[in-house]
């Protein structure tokens, strides 16, 4: 009889748990979605770990050249602050006395007129940018711009320009050459005045220092020039010796 009323104990608990309902683990969305929202994906976080291991490379094999890229573009974003630059031209940059690409400020100076007028306030240190139609030169020192105009060879590229039409305009007026003609002179500047009178005295007996002698050489003409006055000192044909 005890154990019958064991076993029939044992069914109605038995029956009990089983009607009993399980306990259930509820995991809140919201709490899922804010966290993920600060878990990077896989994609992500191997193209940054890619980043920072090329950076890690570059200044581990060449961090001055590094360096000297970040304080190029410094500067060139501090002169577009103080002089008009294009816009979309990547200028040529180079520093005064670096001896990379410029020498010394004194060095410079000797070079030719031209070179000597436009660095003439420049000094060692100073970046000069380059750009196509232009040139800057600027010192990081006073973030100051010390010249922007034309480069030496621009200089010199229009001054022969300037000096070629100068000279071609006068032979024609007078008649030395005809009006139609399209003949272009080589021109040379005197320089040293004696020098030039000592290849031939009846020639450049009035020659001064900066007259300009231009050959046409198809004319077989030879011309001395005066820009300060512009006017033509002597003039005559001349021979080619072939020896």
């Amino acid at each position: 009889m005890a154990l019958e009323n064991n076993l029939r104990f044992s069914e109605q608990q038995r029956t009990s748990f089983s009607q009993k309902p399980m306990p259930q683990t509820k995991i809140s969305n919201f709490n899922l979605d804010s966290i993920s929202k600060y878990i990077p994906s896989t994609k992500i976080s191997m193209f940054l770990l890619f980043i920072f291991q090329i950076i890690l490379l570059i200044l581990i094999v060449n961090p001055p050249n590094l360096l000297s890229q970040l304080n190029v573009v410094n500067v060139i974003n501090d002169v577009s602050k103080a002089a008009a630059i294009p816009p979309t031209e990547v200028p040529v940059v180079a520093v005064i006395g670096d001896n990379k690409i410029l020498p010394n400020i004194d060095d410079l100076k000797k070079q030719d007129q031209f070179t000597a007028e436009v660095y003439k306030d420049a000094q060692n240190g100073d970046y000069v940018l380059g750009y196509t139609s232009k040139m800057i030169i600027y010192r990081v020192s006073e973030k100051k711009v010390i010249y922007d105009g034309e480069s030496p060879v621009a200089k010199q590229t229009k001054l022969q320009k300037d000096a070629t039409n100068a000279v071609v305009a006068k032979v024609k007026e007078v008649g030395l050459i005809t009006s139609d003609s399209t003949e272009t002179p080589n021109l040379s500047v005197v320089v040293d005045e004696d020098k030039v009178k000592e290849s031939n005295s009846s020639f450049y007996t009035n020659v001064q220092k900066d007259d300009i002698i231009a050959t046409f050489p198809d004319s077989k003409l030879l011309v001395i020039y005066r820009p300060a006055t512009k006017a033509i000192i002597n003039s005559g044909k001349y021979t080619t010796v072939v020896e």
